[in-house]
């Protein structure tokens, strides 16, 4: 480690240079062994290395471990994948597994682990699907509202993301006026309309969420559309 400043030897000019010239060296050797370390974690291990994290984070709600967990994998596919498995617990699994990764997800935005655009990728394909998936996971416009509330409330997703083009993130682009056409557009308005009941809800869940009510006012005209 670099000693601290002010400790520094006080010798004549060149024996001063000593302890700088050799920052460089070290800087180049921590960069190697950290780029070398990183290419040791394939996407599968890390995917599976998240996936224990938060199980057991689930089971023992140590935040210092899940944060010392996630700083010992690479960080820009941790946050990659974890935003993929949190929305898988959220729309696949029981209600008692969408608490604890709620209670991980806090911790992991609080502490800036998880990337906006990551989030953004990772919800994309799931809310433009949606009319689909519903068919298998009939709540799942519930499960989805309230991950997005979430993301939202607590700053770790755009919401001019969300909003843009009247809401066509969710259900992509829908043309013609035909009975599918109708019922894909009720059903971009059903999530909305969800999106707004989890606002308030959420909000209560996590005490360091931001007020809803801009949101509630960006939301309101696509939920009404």
């Amino acid at each position: 480690a670099a000693p601290p400043r002010g400790i520094l030897p006080r010798g004549p000019a060149p024996a001063a240079k000593k302890p700088a010239s050799a920052a460089p060296a070290a800087s180049s050797s921590a960069a190697a062994s950290a780029a070398k370390r990183d290419d040791q974690w394939s996407d599968e291990r890390i995917d599976s290395r998240v996936k224990s994290t938060l199980d057991e984070h689930a089971s023992l709600r140590d935040d210092k471990e899940l944060l010392l967990s996630f700083d010992e994998m690479p960080a820009r596919a941790a946050s990659r994948l974890a935003t993929i498995a949190v929305e898988q617990y959220i729309i696949e699994g029981k209600a008692g597994q969408r608490a604890a990764v709620y209670a991980s997800l806090a911790v992991l935005v609080e502490a800036a682990k998880l990337r906006h655009d990551d989030w953004a990728k990772a919800l994309a394909p799931s809310l433009e699907a949606l009319y689909d998936v519903a068919v298998d996971v009939p709540k799942v416009y519930d499960y989805l509202a309230d991950l997005v509330a979430m993301l939202l409330l607590l700053g770790a997703l755009d919401p001019s993301w969300l909003a843009a083009d009247r809401g066509r993130r969710v259900l992509g682009d829908i043309s013609g006026d035909d009975d599918f056409a109708r019922d894909l557009l009720r059903a971009r308005a059903r999530f909305f309309t969800a999106l707004l009941d989890a606002f308030p809800r959420q909000a209560a869940s996590f005490p360091g969420a931001n007020p809803p009510d801009s949101l509630l006012k960006i939301f309101r005209p696509l939920a009404a559309s």
